[in-house]
C-alpha cells in the first residue's frame, strides 16, 4: 500500500500558489493543502497532521527568517521547504543551515523537481531525527557510564586506605619481628596499594573531566600558560627544563581550570620523557587555523614510536616504552578538548620529541 502524503502549501500570491498545486495535481499520492497567511497555516498544522511544508517565506503577517523561526520553533519535526522570490535568494541557504530541508526557487521548479525535493526533505528529516536521538542515546549512555565510572572508583577510595593503613602499622609494629621476605612483602603491598590509589585517583579525574568545574567564560590563555607553569616550576627546575613561548596568546571562551588541567598535563608529560636529553627544550605556540585556534606543547624529547600514536589517547593505554603514569592522563586530555569543540593529536618522531596539538573554536562552543 503506497502512502498518501500531505503537504501544507503556505503561499499568498494565488498565481503561485495555483501553479504549485498544478504541478503536483498529477501525482494521486500527494494531497496539498493551502494557507494564504502564517497564522492560518500554524493553526492548519495544530489541527492535522502533515508530512511535509512549502513555505513562502514573504506573507502578509510575517517576513524573513521570522517566518521560518515561528514554524521551527512550533514544529520542530516538520520536513520544511522554503520557496524563494528574487528578494529572497540569499536568505534562503541560511535558512538550511538553521534546519530548512531546503529551498527551491520560484518559476524555477519543474514537477519532477518539486516531486523529488518534498520527498527527498522528508526522508532526510527522518535521518535527522533519528540521528537525533541516538546522540541523545549516546549522551545518556556515556553519562551513565560516567557516574558508573565515579561511584566505583570514589567506593575503591576506602578500603584502599584501610589497606594503606594497616600496612603501615604493620611495617612500623612489627617490622623487627619479621624477616626479611616479610618486609618484602610489605613493601609490595605498599606499592600496589599505591599504584591502585593512583589509578583511582585517575579514574575520578576521568569521570570528572567531562563535568564543567564552572560556566565557560571568555580568558585569557596568557594567564592559563601561566599559571600552570608555575604549578610545575618546582619539577621543571628539578630536569633543568627550558620552557619557551609566545606571549600573545589569544582569549578563548573556557573552562579555564579545564584547560589548565591540558596545559598541565600536556607539559608535565613533556618533562617526564625527556630521557637523558642534554639541553631539554618545551615550546608552547599556537596560530590561527580556520575557525580555530591551535595551540601546541612541542619538546625535544624521546618521542612516540609510530605504533604507539594512535593509542595513546585511549584509556589505559601508554606508549610501549613509557615506565610510569596510569594511561588516563591523555585521555582525560582529549576529554577536556572535545568538550570545548577541539580535537587532539599528536606528530612525533622518535628520539627526536613530539609535539601535541589541541584545538579551540575561535567563537567559542555552546556549553
Amino acid at each position: 500500500m503506497i502512502e498518501i502524503l500531505n503537504i501544507l502549501l503556505i503561499e499568498d500570491n494565488p498565481g503561485d500558489a495555483r501553479l504549485i498545486q498544478e504541478l503536483l495535481s498529477e501525482d494521486t499520492f500527494i494531497h496539498i493543502d493551502t494557507a494564504e497567511r502564517l497564522s492560518t497555516g500554524l493553526e492548519y498544522l495544530d489541527e492535522e497532521k502533515f508530512d511535509a511544508l512549502l513555505l513562502d517565506l514573504s506573507l502578509p503577517d510575517s517576513q524573513g527568517l521570522e517566518t521560518f523561526n515561528r514554524v521551527q520553533d512550533s514544529f520542530p519535526r516538520l520536513p520544511i521547504l522554503i520557496l524563494t522570490g528574487l528578494n529572497d535568494e540569499e536568505l534562503a541557504p541560511e535558512i538550511v543551515r538553521k534546519g530548512a530541508q531546503d529551498y527551491l526557487v520560484k518559476g524555477q521548479v519543474d514537477r519532477n523537481l518539486l516531486k523529488r525535493a518534498i520527498k527527498y526533505a522528508i526522508e532526510r528529516k527522518k535521518l535527522d531525527d533519528k540521528l537525533q536521538r541516538t546522540m541523545k542515546e549516546l549522551e545518556a549512555k556515556n553519562k551513565e557510564l560516567e557516574d558508573y565510572t565515579y561511584t566505583v572508583s570514589h567506593d575503591l577510595k576506602a578500603p584502599l586506605v584501610t589497606i594503606q593503613g594497616f600496612s603501615d602499622l604493620l611495617a612500623q609494629n612489627y617490622n623487627d619481628k619479621l624477616d626479611e621476605k616479610g618486609r618484602h612483602y610489605i613493601d609490595r603491598i605498599n606499592q600496589g596499594s599505591e599504584r591502585l590509589t593512583n589509578l583511582v585517583s585517575s579514574l575520578l579525574e576521568l569521570s570528572r573531566a567531562g563535568r564543567m568545574t564552572k560556566p565557560f567564560d571568555w580568558h585569557d590563555f596568557n594567564v592559563i600558560v601561566k599559571d600552570s607553569l608555575e604549578s610545575l616550576e618546582a619539577k621543571i627546575i628539578t630536569a633543568n627544563v627550558k620552557i619557551t613561548y609566545t606571549e600573545d596568546f589569544p582569549r578563548i571562551f573556557c573552562d579555564d581550570m579545564r584547560l589548565s588541567q591540558v596545559v598541565n598535563n600536556l607539559v608535565g608529560n613533556a618533562v617526564n620523557y625527556m630521557g637523558d636529553q642534554e639541553s631539554p627544550e618545551i615550546n608552547i605556540g599556537w596560530k590561527e587555523s580556520g575557525d580555530y585556534y591551535e595551540f601546541w606543547i612541542q619538546d625535544n624529547g624521546i618521542g612516540i614510536k609510530e605504533e604507539d600514536q594512535g593509542r595513546i589517547f585511549n584509556i589505559f593505554e601508554r606508549a610501549s616504552d613509557a615506565a610510569q603514569g596510569t594511561g588516563i592522563g591523555l585521555s582525560i586530555v582529549k576529554k577536556i578538548v572535545e568538550n570545548h569543540g577541539g580535537e587532539i593529536r599528536v606528530e612525533s618522531e622518535y628520539g627526536k620529541g613530539s609535539t601535541f596539538i589541541f584545538t579551540i573554536p575561535i567563537k567559542g562552543v555552546k556549553e
